[in-house]
């Protein structure tokens, strides 16, 4: 009975001291990141609907400065400019099309990629409604510029995204414009958070 009240107290000591170890790491209630990109390898963030490169490109680059941002203001790692990377594309424009990621990411001195799939990013208004519906999706991965293969996730195509959520007009300053602007600063900051440590979003104070 001895052996077995030690054993006991051993194991609990343990599971305390693993979690006084994630609550220095990651702070008490902060969830680790997904996946936690090298601190001193440059990060490029892509964003493209697959099938259509040109298509949805207003939103793909602005989704891809959103997080930038974002992974930058929470100090990811060494982010390389979307404006980087329009520039590039608009200076090789013939040569760019034919590209593939690790080509893209090599040619911005980017040692890993955050490719973003946006495969949707429609609005839509609501007979009889003042509501607008958007509907957004897109499938996330990281891929190493060297390889060319993916870091993460370890199977399928990406981590999924899909919202399809009705917005409600408030006043006439709310156009499909404001409300998709909404849908995709939603959608940054969902993706975002794959990357860095982070507070459940219910439990994120307000101001």
């Amino acid at each position: 009975m001895r052996m077995v009240g030690l054993l006991a107290c051993l194991l609990l000591s343990g599971c305390q001291l693993v979690g006084a170890v994630g609550d220095k790491v990651f702070g008490p209630g902060t969830n680790p990141p997904d996946y936690a990109p090298p601190k001193d390898q440059p990060l490029l963030v892509l964003v493209e609907n697959y099938r259509s490169p040109g298509y949805l490109q207003q939103p793909s680059d602005q989704l891809a400065a959103l997080i930038t941002d974002r992974l930058s203001e929470n100090k990811v790692g060494p982010m390389i400019s979307t404006e980087k990377l329009v520039t590039m594309r608009t200076e090789r424009a013939n040569e760019f099309g034919k590209m593939k990621i690790p080509d893209i990411g090599r040619a911005l001195g980017a040692k890993q990629v955050i490719y973003i799939n946006l495969k949707e990013c429609d609005m839509e208004g609501i007979i009889g409604s003042n509501d607008i519906r958007g509907t957004i999706a897109a499938a996330v991965r990281v891929v190493d510029v060297a390889s060319g293969q993916t870091k993460w996730p370890d199977v399928g195509d990406g981590k999924e995204f899909t919202s399809s959520t009705a917005y409600t007009r408030k006043d006439a300053r709310d156009t499909e414009e404001t409300i998709r602007n909404m849908m995709l600063d939603d959608l940054a900051d969902d993706i975002s958070i794959l990357f860095y440590p982070h507070e459940d979003k219910g439990n994120a104070p307000t101001d």
